[in-house]
């Protein structure tokens, strides 16, 4: 998804009027169905309730990605059902740790979007 992009993925405030030809980032809305993200949130929303849980399930699409280790990091968002969803980069080279091959951003100053 992110083939010969040097960042990773990122989610885009709808409201944020940002250059798109910008190298700062790629917008997931060019790479994800709208159609697949959905399946995945009703699935979510089934889960919830098969498994009488009290809130939604965190949803994670993982992704390899093989930029730099500083761009590959995590973003989220907030779906329509309330679940969060993550598209996570996958670190693709060796690592000292497997640990280090994902980076979760300081989630204090996270964008999330509606």
């Amino acid at each position: 998804m992110a083939r010969g992009h040097l960042r990773s993925l990122k989610f885009r405030d709808m409201f944020e009027f940002a250059d798109e030809s910008s190298p700062t980032s790629e917008l997931a809305g060019r790479y994800l169905d709208a159609a697949d993200i959905r399946q995945l949130t009703v699935y979510a929303s089934l889960a919830m309730s098969k498994f009488e849980k009290k809130r939604m399930p965190t949803l994670m699409l993982m992704y390899p990605f093989v930029g730099p280790a500083a761009e590959c990091v995590a973003d989220r968002t907030n779906t329509w059902n309330g679940s969060i969803f993550w598209l996570m980069p996958v670190q693709v080279k060796a690592q000292a740790a497997v640990a280090n091959a994902i980076r979760f951003p300081d989630v204090t100053n996270s964008t999330i979007v509606g």
